[in-house]
């Protein structure tokens, strides 16, 4: 456990990132379940040493048990189908992902730390055009369904919406995929697509400490 004195879940979240001492850092939220394969999943796809970050999916461990599986695909989804085009590779996933500690230390101090933004969201952005992410398959996470309620998601769509323009005009769709295409041609490590197997000022945050975030290492 450490300490954070300043408010939000990015600034929570980059606190325990800079705490870990380890090779590879795993991310979860504080109420999700994760199966006994999980950590597994994200070593091996980071067993590979072109791969600098891991994410998947998962599945609801409450809410309707008819809907769970169908409401999370659903959610997951429209977050890949939204976060896709504006990264141009693979994004993260803050309840289900895994990276290295040297790309942690590589981009700590430009990610953004506004609470009103998405962390894992800005962590791709930063990490996504010289590391390379891989999306691992599986059931190996549940999380809470929260997340899908109407005002939750009304939250969490505009938190996602901000954390996107927070990075226009730089990372403007096109601009970012000439980046990312001249990074992929020049062979040096870059965000793949899915495999098998979150105008705010960088490193700035609030007063107070609330995280929904889990750190190992």
């Amino acid at each position: 456990m450490v300490f954070c004195g300043e408010r939000g879940i990015p600034a929570a979240a980059a606190t325990g990132y800079d705490a870990a001492v380890g090779d590879l850092i795993l991310r979860l939220d504080a109420d999700s379940l994760p199966a006994p394969t999980w950590i597994a999943s994200l070593v091996d796809a980071l067993a590979d040493p072109n791969v600098d970050a891991a994410t998947g999916g998962a599945v609801f461990h409450d809410g309707p048990a008819s809907r769970r599986v169908l409401m999370a695909r659903a959610f997951l989804g429209l977050y890949t189908a939204c976060a896709f085009p504006a990264l141009g590779h693979t994004p993260l996933w803050g309840s289900n992902m895994a990276f290295r500690r040297r790309a942690w230390l590589a981009v700590r101090d430009k990610v953004h730390l506004d609470p009103e933004l998405h962390d894992d969201l800005d962590l791709a952005y930063h990490l996504g055009v010289s590391h390379r992410i891989r999306y691992v398959r599986g059931d190996h996470m549940r999380v809470s369904s929260r997340t899908v309620e109407p005002r939750r998601f009304a939250t969490c769509f505009r938190r996602g919406a901000g954390t996107v323009f927070a990075h226009w005009p730089a990372d403007f769709p096109p601009v970012r995929w000439a980046r990312v295409a001249r990074t992929r041609f020049a062979g040096g490590r870059t965000a793949s697509p899915r495999v098998m197997g979150g105008g705010a000022s960088p490193r700035r945050g609030g007063a107070e400490h609330a995280s929904r975030s889990g750190v190992a290492h």
